[in-house]
């Protein structure tokens, strides 16, 4: 909506909203504060009307939504006669058409004003992403120098404490260890904050990915006392880049674990599917965020940490990551108290990809088909260059599976071909010789092959993405 009217003056909300709907409009009408403050949604409302007794009972929900939105146009029915010429007062009784015309101007200098807001805000973050990578390239010299040293000599101890059945002194260097990644991790990571590419997405269970997290904060979690449960559940797929994505999920546990430290000391992380999506939860028992501030949590350098426990980088630099996955993070209230963060990213579905088979053996043309099929993948499948250059002419697909040899050309005659009418589709080449190449595949899979490492190609080569 356009605008909000507030008002329980049922004759004059009625004639405001029929002649702002009349100019094109949308508006809502609520009879008091409290149902409009439950109707309305963030960054909607340019004009807010509200009749002098509202805005006196409820000022503090429209103090809120200002500050919110410092952009929204506030305008105040009233009976009072005074002397007053702001044109915030509209006095009753009004001509609606009149003051329909005002508020459609207004609400072009409200929309002016977030337009405003917003480069404002960019600009901002710029500034602060410049900050950032100044920070890195200094960090990447004076940190990784003599953190080289420290990794360098991890190894020789942890073989003299295993040489010498030193159990303590062998954990105090895998501990180490673990130190040495999580700082070259949080390095790499800053210093590809502001030149980031696309990250290279395989279809690959989550698992895995969350297990270095948990492994990386563990030594974190034993510090503090605080406890981290995975719940068990079925195995969950999605297209990600493990190393980035790991990264993210590191953060929002080590956020986590801070804040149980402060609380129950209890962190639960859960692995689920919602429909087309797949969900990483955290949950902790801190004390909470409040939800008006978590948004505001995902910019660079904010932080509710005290100072030294904190960079404000982590939530920023896990919220980049999962956008550049597709996705989504958030954090929530919880119930039983505490916070949730969630990580939603979307599923891999092989039945919204067409594969192209170019394969002249036709029982090998039927067995790809067969096991690409029962992968969910729906397949065209051609005999010869000359067929498939000619449905390339008119169709498109997310992959291309062709034999090197085929009995009027090779595989070059077809994913060349490919590349120029359909550039995004991924090219795979299938071969029974060994050292057989193509200039224009971008993977390689020998016959025999094995189903699994096909439909996993297969599934890889529809992800990704080219500039």
């Amino acid at each position: 909506m356009n605008v909000l009217v507030v008002s329980k003056d049922v004759e004059a909300a009625e004639s405001l909203r029929g002649a702002l709907e009349r100019a094109g409009q949308a508006v809502h009408w609520s009879l008091d504060g409290q149902d409009a403050a439950r109707c309305i949604s963030d960054s909607s409302e340019l004009l807010v009307v509200v009749s002098e007794s509202e805005e006196a009972t409820h000022s503090s929900w429209i103090a809120g939504l200002l500050t919110r939105q410092p952009w929204t146009r506030l305008h105040v029915l009233t009976d009072a006669d005074d002397e007053s010429e702001s044109s915030a007062i509209i006095r009753k009784p009004f001509d609606a058409a009149e003051v329909a015309d005002l508020l459609v101007r207004e609400q072009e200098i409200a929309r002016g004003e977030r337009d405003r807001f917003g480069l404002t805000r960019e600009l901002e973050h710029e500034k602060r992403l410049g900050e950032v990578g100044r920070l890195a390239a200094t960090m990447a010299h004076e940190i990784n120098n003599p953190l080289s040293v420290v990794a360098a000599a991890v190894a020789p101890i942890l073989e003299a404490a295993q040489r010498l059945g030193d159990t303590e002194l062998a954990e105090v260097a895998r501990d180490v260890e673990l130190s040495v990644e999580r700082i070259r991790g949080f390095v790499e990571h800053v210093s590809g904050f502001t030149r980031r590419g696309h990250p290279e997405l395989h279809d690959a269970s989550l698992l895995g990915t969350v297990e270095v997290a948990l492994r990386l904060v563990k030594p974190r979690a034993r510090d503090r006392g605080v406890t981290i449960e995975l719940e068990p559940d079925e195995e969950v797929h999605a297209p990600h880049d493990a190393p980035r994505l790991s990264q993210a999920v590191l953060n929002l546990l080590s956020n986590a674990v801070d804040a149980a430290s402060d609380g129950g000391r209890a962190v639960t992380m859960r692995l689920s599917t919602e429909e087309r999506e797949v969900v990483i939860i955290v949950d902790d028992t801190g004390p909470g965020v409040d939800p008006a501030i978590a948004p505001r949590l995902f910019e660079p350098f904010a932080t509710t940490k005290p100072v030294g426990r904190g960079t404000g980088l982590g939530l920023s630099i896990t919220q980049q990551i999962v956008r550049d996955h597709g996705g989504r993070v958030q954090l929530m209230p919880r119930a039983a108290g505490g916070t949730r963060a969630e990580i939603r990213l979307p599923g891999f579905s092989a039945k919204e990809h067409t594969v192209l088979i170019v394969e002249d053996d036709r029982s090998v043309r039927r067995a790809l088909a067969a096991d690409l099929r029962r992968g969910g993948f729906t397949t065209v499948s051609l005999s010869s260059v000359r067929e498939a250059r000619a449905w390339l002419s008119d169709h498109c697909c997310s992959a291309i599976v062709s034999d090197r040899s085929l009995g009027d050309g090779t595989s070059e005659d077809v994913l060349g071909f490919a590349a120029e009418r359909c550039p995004k589709a991924g090219r795979l080449l299938l071969t029974a010789a060994v050292d057989a190449r193509d200039r224009f595949a971008d993977r390689r899979l020998e016959k025999p092959w094995d189903r699994k490492r096909l439909l996993s190609t297969v599934c890889d080569l529809c992800l990704i993405e080219r500039t």
